[in-house]
Formats: structure tokens, C-alpha cells, sequence
């Protein structure tokens, strides 16, 4: 996946400034940066759902997201949920739903699940859709410590075994750090990047933890 994008404004107010953006089949990037930057304004980009900017993005293929709220369908069953969605097969719903290990709850409403378990429904929906690009926005935040650490070793394992292009938008620099082979940081006015860094790549430029240090600082300092 490659985006070029030049600007992106709502009005007169441009949000963000030049992105180049490249992403490998099987890589995963964590996207991160103070709240309203503009991250969830890049994703909407990659993903299609906006197309009013200027610059262009290739190379996403099917797309499939999973955001912070579930979004389930609340009178419909598990299952249907992500077989509405996902226009799938039963056969490749239920596989879905067995990697999120929730076959079991597949006649179950959303309102009989937990939040971590709405959240693995929601992951499995966007698997069963096949996608070549999965973008994962804040999929662990607001769950407790055993269910957060339980969902990143699934998703962990997942990725693993996975080929599609994956972008992880967290405010959690241990989930970047855990699960992702790059993080990226945006910041500025309009949104810019300021780092990449590979994690992946041992004699990469720069420390891990010295990476982490700066994330941290923009993090804690909102956007300059």
C-alpha cells in the first residue's frame, strides 16, 4: 500500500500537511500521536471512506476495520452479525469466529457478550471479510488489564499467522511496541511525520526505548 497525500482540510482548516506512506503485505505499522491530530483522518483516507483530499493511496485492497465501539448489529445474533457484514459463508463466519475463539457464543445477541468479547465478534467480522488491509483503531482501549492482555496475545497471533497489511492506531506505546514492526508518529499543524521507526530492524538508526522516549514526550505534550 503506498499513500501520497498533499493536504486535507475541513474547511479552512487543514488538517493535515504532506504524508508519504508505505506498507508492506504482512507488515504491521502502529499509527500513533496526540488526540485529534488527524489519525483517525488518515485511516478514513486509507480506507476509502473519505476521497476529498488531495493526493492519492493505492494498494490498500479490501479493507476491513475494527474500531473502539464494536458496532454489532444488536437484534441480530453473533453470526449474523458477521455474516451481514462480512457477506461471507457460514462455514468461513464460524472459522472466524473459532479464531477469536468464540464459536461457541455464535447464537448469542452483542447484549449478552461482554466489551471484550464484542470486540473479538467485531475482530472476527473484519477476518471473515478476507481483507487485504485491516486497520485496527483503539481495539484494546477500555478493556481490563486480564481482557486487554488476553485480546493482544490473540490479535498477536493472528497477525502471525496473516499476510494482509495491517495499521494499529493506539495511544499505547506497549501495544506498539508488542505488536507492531514500525511506529509511526504524527504531529504538527497541519498532521505531519514526525518519526518512523522500524522495530523490526535491529540496526535500525535509532533505540527502541529512545523511539518510545519521544513518542512518549509528543504524547504527553499535545501536538506543537
Amino acid at each position: 500500500m503506498k499513500a501520497e497525500i498533499l493536504e486535507k482540510s475541513f474547511g479552512d482548516r487543514q488538517v493535515l500537511g504532506p504524508i508519504s506512506l508505505t506498507l508492506e503485505r504482512g507488515e504491521v505499522l502502529a499509527l500513533t500521536g496526540p488526540s485529534g491530530i488527524g489519525k483517525s483522518t488518515l485511516m478514513r483516507i486509507i480506507a476509502g471512506l473519505d476521497r476529498n483530499f488531495s493526493g492519492a493511496v493505492a494498494g490498500t485492497g479490501k479493507v476491513a476495520m475494527v474500531f473502539q465501539e464494536p458496532t454489532l448489529l444488536p437484534w441480530r445474533s453473533v453470526l449474523d452479525n458477521i455474516l451481514i457484514a462480512a457477506g461471507c459463508t457460514k462455514q468461513v463466519a464460524e472459522h472466524a469466529l473459532e479464531r477469536v475463539e468464540l464459536k461457541e457464543r455464535q447464537q448469542a445477541f452483542p447484549r449478552q457478550l461482554s466489551l471484550g468479547q464484542q470486540r473479538r465478534v467485531a475482530l472476527a467480522r473484519a477476518l471473515a471479510a478476507k481483507p487485504d488491509t485491516l486497520i485496527l483503531d483503539e481495539a484494546f482501549a477500555s478493556l481490563d488489564e486480564a481482557t486487554g492482555n488476553r485480546m493482544r496475545a490473540m490479535v498477536r497471533k493472528i497477525l502471525n499467522e496473516s499476510e494482509f497489511q495491517t495499521i494499529l492506531v493506539t495511544h499505547s506505546l506497549s501495544d506498539a511496541a508488542e505488536l507492531a514492526d514500525r511506529i509511526l508518529l504524527l504531529d504538527g499543524t497541519p498532521a505531519s511525520i514526525r518519526l518512523d521507526h522500524s522495530i523490526s530492524q535491529p540496526a535500525a538508526t535509532r533505540d527502541l526505548q529512545e523511539t518510545l522516549a519521544d513518542v512518549r514526550r509528543v504524547l504527553q505534550s499535545g501536538s506543537k
